[in-house]
């Protein structure tokens, strides 16, 4: 319902004394407007915002969200990666910073930088995620393995041990084929 949604952000900026209630709504307007792909707008509303130092930290990590999801939707992945590497440091709560560390690592997979995108599927998988994401990542560092730089033996060891975990039985098939890769 993002028309309502935008009728009550455009009136609390408006009318709103608090001004990290008009912050606040200011950013959920530019989420609104990334989700029309409204792309001008939302960028013009995240750059008339001005983030100080003593603005609350649960805004600065939503403002830098915001504008990383801005770029990936209009697929200007190397863009993102700077906001969405700020609101990692802000986030508060492991899954957040666990979902947005694994966003990142497909950012650096996208862009080209392996390096970047196994060190940060590492860090997922050492937050101790659910079984799923971390299943996706270590699957994923197969996939973004550099012959020429890394221990291909260590990353054999991992999906041949995945592949004898029982959990992995009805996905033995993506096993296979980061394997084959």
């Amino acid at each position: 319902e993002y028309i309502e949604a935008e009728a009550l952000f455009n009136h609390s900026i408006t009318e709103a004394n608090d001004p990290n209630i008009k912050s606040e709504a200011t950013i959920w307007l530019a989420r609104v407007c990334n989700e029309t792909k409204n792309y001008n707008e939302s960028f013009r509303l995240i750059n008339e915002l001005e983030i100080t130092v003593d603005f609350p930290k649960v805004l600065k990590s939503m403002y830098y969200t915001t504008l990383a999801d801005l770029f990936v939707k209009q697929k200007r992945y190397s863009e993102a990666i700077d906001p969405l590497s700020k609101s990692i440091e802000l986030i508060s709560g492991k899954m957040n910073r666990c979902r947005l560390s694994y966003l990142l690592a497909q950012l650096y997979e996208e862009t080209g930088d392996g390096a970047k995108a196994t060190y940060y599927y590492h860090e997922v998988i050492k937050m101790n995620p659910p079984y799923d994401i971390e299943f996706n990542a270590r699957i994923n560092i197969a996939g973004v393995f550099d012959i020429n730089s890394g221990d291909d033996q260590k990353i054999r060891k991992d999906l041949d041990k995945m592949l004898k975990n029982p959990k992995n039985k009805d996905f033995q098939d993506q096993i296979y084929f980061a394997l084959g890769n």
